[in-house]
């Protein structure tokens, strides 16, 4: 049985999709990026960890405008602030029930 709260279940695969593709990216930029820079800092002096810092916020701005990028696309959040346009409001007919109720009585006053 439907209540009121129910909504179509396009934002669940969405939501699941997004979250494993991006836990994806997440988990590849670390084994290829991070884990071997993390092994490369013990070594260095401080100008090349600089860079290296430098580098590590580049990639992870870039990581945060893919995460915010995404999560517009996933979640169609553009609805919100370009929705479509409506069709013109179609005026409901109201019909008195007792009226009709009226006519679909028999008139059994005149019977003999």
């Amino acid at each position: 049985m439907r209540t009121a709260s129910h909504r179509s279940g396009r934002t669940i695969p969405a939501v699941l999709g997004f979250l494993l593709l991006f836990g994806l990216l997440v988990l590849g930029v670390s084994r290829i990026y991070l884990i071997p820079c993390l092994e490369a800092a013990k070594t260095m002096d401080r100008p090349e960890r600089r860079k290296l810092a430098a580098n590590a916020l580049l990639v992870l701005m870039l990581m945060l405008t893919l995460l915010t990028v995404g999560l517009l696309v996933t979640f169609r959040i553009s609805r919100f602030f370009f929705p479509r346009p409506l069709s013109p409001r179609t005026r409901t007919k109201v019909v008195d029930a007792w009226a009709e109720a009226g006519k679909r009585i028999e008139d059994k006053s005149e019977e003999p």
